[in-house]
């Protein structure tokens, strides 16, 4: 339960520095391990970024360093963002076919998936990945060494209600705006805040049972919407590759990709209504009544 709030904490900051140097050690720890390669290393390193910045996203109103904080994970992880999308446009390739196996001739698939693995592969193994790794792990040890200075200006649960409401208000937001107008961008939109909501109720998840149980709801609609944003991230780089297969079979993987997206997109719609039902006043509210109990009990 490294990535959550335990009752040994001895204040919201002890928790919070106590989970980023987590966080930031296993990062570390992975840019430089061999047994994984280096799309797996960058893959990995990233989401440490993306968790950190979940985690200071919840105490946000409480911790005056929040922005230049965020900006430096959002920084450390984008600056390869490159060779890690390479690396998923792959994967994007073997999901579909494992979920569109009868569908599609092999060799149609093989040879859209060889361009983009040939790409992946110039990208992993050229010296852009290796000197992104050491730099990717230079900012994590800086970030280490400026945890001792993070100071929250609230404590309890008013250190992370404020954090929580407004990212679940954001994810609200941008749920209405994609109904409204269901395009990757505003599902993509979506999914970031899903995501973050997702974050949060994990660090949060010890305190209530009620918490824990939403953890796998949210991580199942953030799935939903990855699968889709994946899906549109492939669209627009098969527009970009060109003729990399005859007509016929990119035609029909397209027509796979705008398939199975649709669906995707009304199973998201359907878990999303339920998720976010509830007012946000309301969710803040009822979570930090969880918080207190926990706290006193603890």
């Amino acid at each position: 339960m490294a990535y959550s709030f335990k009752p040994s904490d001895r204040s919201v900051r002890d928790g919070v520095i106590r989970i980023a140097r987590d966080q930031i050690d296993t990062g570390i720890a992975e840019t430089a391990d061999d047994a994984l390669s280096p799309a797996d290393r960058i893959h990995q390193a990233r989401k440490r970024c993306k968790k950190l910045r979940g985690l200071i996203r919840l105490v946000r109103p409480a911790f005056p360093d929040y922005a230049a904080e965020n900006a430096a994970f959002r920084d450390a992880a984008r600056r390869l963002s490159d060779i890690r999308d390479a690396a998923a446009l792959v994967e994007i390739c073997d999901a579909l076919k494992d979920h569109f196996d009868d569908q599609l001739a092999e060799e149609a698939f093989a040879g859209i998936r060889g361009h983009f693995a040939a790409r992946a592969r110039q990208l992993e193994t050229g010296p852009e990945a290796a000197a992104g790794l050491s730099r990717l792990c230079a900012d994590l040890e800086d970030a280490r060494r400026r945890t001792p200075g993070w100071a929250l200006t609230e404590d309890g649960a008013g250190a992370v209600t404020g954090g929580l409401a407004k990212t679940y208000r954001r994810a609200r937001k941008a749920m209405a705006a994609a109904r409204k107008d269901p395009t990757g961008q505003t599902l993509h939109a979506w999914r970031k805040r899903v995501k973050y909501h997702w974050y949060h109720l994990r660090l949060l998840k010890s305190v209530s049972p009620v918490i824990a149980a939403a953890v796998d709801e949210a991580d199942r609609l953030s799935d939903l919407l990855g699968r889709h944003h994946d899906l549109h991230v492939m669209e627009s780089a098969l527009d970009d590759a060109g003729e990399i297969a005859d007509a016929a079979a990119l035609e029909a993987f397209r027509g796979l990709l705008h398939a199975r997206r649709a669906r995707l997109e009304t199973a998201a719609f359907d878990r999303g209504g339920a998720l976010f039902r509830e007012p946000p006043d309301g969710l803040a509210a009822r979570f930090g009544g969880y918080w207190e109990a926990w706290a006193a009990h603890a």
